[in-house]
């Protein structure tokens, strides 16, 4: 996520001892050592079964129990109907934008989207991966098979370890951007390839559960006809984008950089239609552009709702998400991890 969004007077120096681990594929705590790095779903099984209160028992252990509970399955199984509708009219592809410097974390060994961070359920039991496989599990289980992922030169170490995506049962298209100017700049990087699909944008640096929201945000996008719709998740943390939304949960206003201790909600996943992605490179490739500094996706989802572009927002239940971006964010995702 934006460095502007997060401040990088919040770097916490302490937590670098930990950067050798990134990209490592690490047992939990009891055992020692770590595995080499090889492809990407060759990662360590752990001893505790994947299982948990409330989970749903599903086909695909892999995935399924971290999504929703069980008494949303029918309205979930409604909402995977009308998002395969919505494949069917139009192609939804992701979108992932990996060219950040990781500035909040100082000097990483190497991508920060491959921090080992990720409790990743699989048959038999769990596996530590890297964070980057919390996104394109989400994505996967929307039924979205194709996907784009925009690094920088030096991050090839991403490409690499996620590959073309066979191991996901997706198509994964790597593309590097020499110079970003946010976000928002790496997403327009692909526009000639999306210009006419359903976009699907997450964070790869960021964790996040239910797993299954891409599902019902394109649900809504398909039902409502709206532009866009935001993935919400509640956070007290300062810096964020707070989103506002009237009672038919369309977004009325974005609140930015609100202070830290209220409870609010912030957005982390985004689906939208063609004409977001018309608008975004219209304003990405104004003369005037380059002078405008660093394109943050918020503010150009705040331009579009001034310009009457219908924006709305589903809040998953049980919702939570961590940005390991950033050193206070890295830390709780390892205790997280640490505890299970």
């Amino acid at each position: 996520m934006s460095d502007r969004l997060w401040p990088r007077s919040r770097r916490r120096q302490e937590l670098l001892d930990c950067e050798d681990d990134y990209g490592q594929e690490q047992p939990r705590s009891g055992t020692e050592g770590s595995q080499a790095a090889g492809p990407l779903p060759q990662a360590t099984v752990l001893t505790r079964t994947a299982s948990r209160p409330g989970a749903r028992p599903s086909s695909d252990p892999g995935l399924r129990d971290r999504s929703r509970p069980a008494q949303d399955s029918q309205e979930t199984e409604e909402e995977a109907l009308t998002v395969s509708r919505l494949s069917q009219r139009r192609p939804v592809v992701g979108v992932i934008p990996a060219a950040g410097y990781a500035h909040r974390l100082g000097t990483p060994a190497a991508s920060k989207e491959l921090l080992p961070v990720y409790s990743r359920p699989a048959p038999g039991g769990e596996v530590v991966a890297p964070v980057c496989l919390c996104l394109l599990d989400a994505m996967r289980q929307a039924g979205i098979r194709s996907a784009h992922l925009v690094s920088r030169p030096g991050k090839e170490d991403i490409q690499r370890r996620v590959g073309d995506g066979t191991g996901f049962d997706m198509r994964i298209e790597h593309s590097s951007i020499e110079s970003s100017r946010g976000p928002a700049d790496t997403i327009d990087h692909v526009f000639t390839a999306v210009r006419e699909a359903t976009v699907a944008v997450g964070f790869p640096d960021v964790l996040f559960e239910p797993l299954d929201v891409f599902t019902s945000l394109l649900a809504r996008l398909d039902r409502t006809g709206a532009d866009v719709v935001l993935g919400l998740f509640p956070t007290d943390s300062g810096g964020l984008d707070r989103v506002h939304l009237d009672e038919a949960q369309r977004v009325i206003e974005f609140e930015f950089d609100p202070p830290a201790g209220d409870a609010y909600d912030t957005w982390c996943l985004a689906v939208w239609t063609p004409r977001f992605t018309e608008f975004l490179h219209r304003l990405a490739t104004t003369p005037d552009a380059e002078e405008r500094g660093e394109m943050v996706l918020g503010r150009l989802l705040e331009a579009g709702l001034a310009e009457g572009l219908v924006i709305e927002a589903v809040r998953p239940s049980g919702a939570w998400f961590i940005d390991v971006g950033s050193p206070a964010g890295l830390l709780r995702a390892r205790n997280r991890l640490s505890t299970g």
